[in-house]
């Protein structure tokens, strides 16, 4: 069963790319290589060089609804590939300080450091 209550699909059930509005219910290998008409292994490749990201669970991989469904194209044309999506960067970081774990490891932080730090953990 899946968190939710749900039984995670079987590579031969055999549900519709109109399915992905199933939100808490994965998609096999099998099953997304279906809808983005490549070749199982072509799928289970972007998995390994961590193209499409991916859940194994007993020894079964499972793709969460929401990496596929940008990839299913709605319009009904030629589904896209990970490599055509378009890239989010991350547009703020933190910075976060342990003084205690700094000091267990016999770091001494310049001050410029410490208060440049968005937070200072003491």
């Amino acid at each position: 069963m899946h968190a939710q209550g749900t039984a995670v699909p079987a590579a031969g059930q055999g549900r519709s790319v109109g399915e992905l509005s199933d939100l808490d219910s994965p998609y096999t290998v099998a099953e997304v290589a279906r809808f983005l008409r490549k070749h199982v292994n072509t799928v289970y490749g972007w998995i390994a060089d961590g193209t499409l990201q991916a859940e194994k669970i007993g020894g079964t991989y499972y793709v969460p609804r929401w990496v596929l469904a940008p990839l299913v194209s709605s319009a009904g044309g030629a589904p896209s590939t990970p490599a055509t999506l378009p890239v989010e960067r991350a547009y703020k970081f933190y910075l976060h300080v342990n003084l205690k774990t700094a000091e267990a490891l016999g770091l001494t932080l310049p001050p410029l450091f410490l208060w440049r730090a968005d937070e200072v953990l003491k």
